[in-house]
């Protein structure tokens, strides 16, 4: 009576084995497809930011949110006083470890290096972080180097890992457009003739596991 308890016991066990992988093998495409929805929705962020980029400020030092009225009609954050450098620092968050991510934020100066003779002392200097203290630079925009960038740039070397990235911008002007003041150094550049975002951001949390086929 032991030996056929303990045999119906085993023949029960390798039952419920068999039932609980067929199971699993016939809801397999629909738990992954759930797992990467799941994944795509929670460890996967794209800012793309226009006018809302005031919510994500840190610091607004020396420059000021400006929309041209002669030059042209595009709006753009300046520096304020001549020959003084301002800063523009935002941070952004998110609930999950960084794994890859890429910036795009639209600068732009107009130098002696430029078509036109502008403002030999402008300069634009984007930079990144993962925690507001230690920073990189991404883009140096200055006399010989002008003009207006909008390039995506791999930013998961510095902020890898964490669940924070930091930008700054820091802006000088030295002259000033006729009625429109120092606007030859510019941040988070926007233009009503193309309604591309000025900043773009675009983060991966950690990629989801691999779900391997059952044997036949």
């Amino acid at each position: 009576l032991d030996r056929e308890s303990e045999r119906t016991e085993a023949l029960v066990a390798e039952y419920k084995l068999k039932r609980r992988s067929l199971t699993l093998l016939a809801d397999r495409d629909a738990n992954l497809a759930g797992l990467r929805e799941e994944s795509a929705a929670s460890a996967q962020r794209l800012l793309e930011l226009g006018a809302e980029w005031e919510r994500h400020v840190v610091a607004l030092e020396g420059v000021e949110r400006y929309t041209e009225q002669h030059a042209g009609a595009t709006t753009f954050l300046r520096p304020t006083q001549a020959g003084v450098e301002g800063q523009a620092v935002l941070r952004f968050s998110v609930p999950f470890a960084i794994q890859d991510a890429l910036l795009m934020a639209a600068a732009g100066v107009w130098t002696t290096g430029d078509p036109f003779p502008y403002d030999p002392g402008a300069r634009a200097v984007i930079e990144v972080s993962a925690d507001g203290k230690s920073w990189m630079e991404l883009v140096v925009l200055e006399a010989g180097r002008g003009g207006i960038d909008q390039m995506p740039r791999d930013i998961a070397l510095v902020v890898a890992g964490g669940r924070e990235v930091w930008v700054r911008a820091r802006l000088t002007a030295t002259r000033e457009w006729p009625g429109d003041g120092l606007i030859y150094a510019q941040f988070l550049r926007t233009d009503p003739k193309n309604p591309a975002p000025s900043l773009r951001l675009e983060l991966v949390g950690p990629h989801p596991p691999v779900i391997p086929d059952f044997d036949d």
